[in-house]
């Protein structure tokens, strides 16, 4: 009998540790949607000991190819903060209070400063740094960009339809065949030395100026 409760003491345990595998892996690691609550949970409870950032004011910070191991930045002001090349940054806290950094696909672009053809479409990406960055074809539709730099990236073909774009700087960067149409500046955004021969005042691409 003390035999066969081992067997299925034993066998619990090892169910236990492949739930746990399958949870860490799937709620951590792949971000599976489901499960963004267990995710939360994780990070917040696995986060002792690591850099505390709270409520710091981070703004022009920069940690490109900085260890983001369990890093905190709850509540912290990131504007302007340069990422490029940063480590486990999926592993640092930052889905509290609905941060510009909670999306996956935004702590890619990022990391690698590559975002050709992604959809970022109504996000609040404001203050944040993209100078340099490969962004040709790019959906920024209906995004919230105020106060963020675009200095020498590649936006060709971007979608910056309806998209805010308050005290933006766009100075040098590649802006042929953007859409523009109904996107919102203002005398603080910035084209210095933009290079760009056309654009498209609509969203299908029909009105494009000057003509051909």
């Amino acid at each position: 009998m003390a035999g066969t409760f081992f067997v299925l003491q034993t066998y619990g345990i090892e169910n236990m540790l492949l739930i746990a595998w399958w949870l860490n892996r799937h709620a951590v690691h792949k971000k599976t949607p489901e499960l963004d609550w267990l995710r939360r949970w994780a990070l917040h409870y696995g986060l002792l000991g690591g850099t505390d950032f709270r409520d710091a004011e981070m703004t022009g910070a920069d940690f490109s190819g900085s260890d983001l191991w369990q890093a905190q930045f709850t509540g912290a002001i990131l504007a302007g903060t340069r990422w490029r090349g940063a480590k486990n940054l999926h592993f640092a806290d930052t889905d509290t209070y609905d941060t510009p950094l909670q999306a996956k696909s935004v702590r890619q672009l990022l990391v690698s400063g590559i975002g050709e053809n992604q959809d970022f479409s109504g996000k609040d990406l404001g203050g944040m740094d993209f100078s340099g960055m490969k962004l040709s074809g790019t959906n920024f539709t209906d995004a919230d960009l105020s106060k963020a730099r675009f200095i020498d990236a590649d936006l060709i073909g971007a979608k910056l339809t309806r998209t805010v774009l308050l005290d933006v700087n766009f100075s040098k960067a590649k802006m042929s065949g953007v859409y523009i149409g109904h996107w919102n500046i203002d005398k603080n955004t910035r084209f210095d030395g933009v290079d760009c021969e056309y654009v498209y005042l609509d969203e299908a691409g029909n009105e494009r100026q000057p003509g051909t």
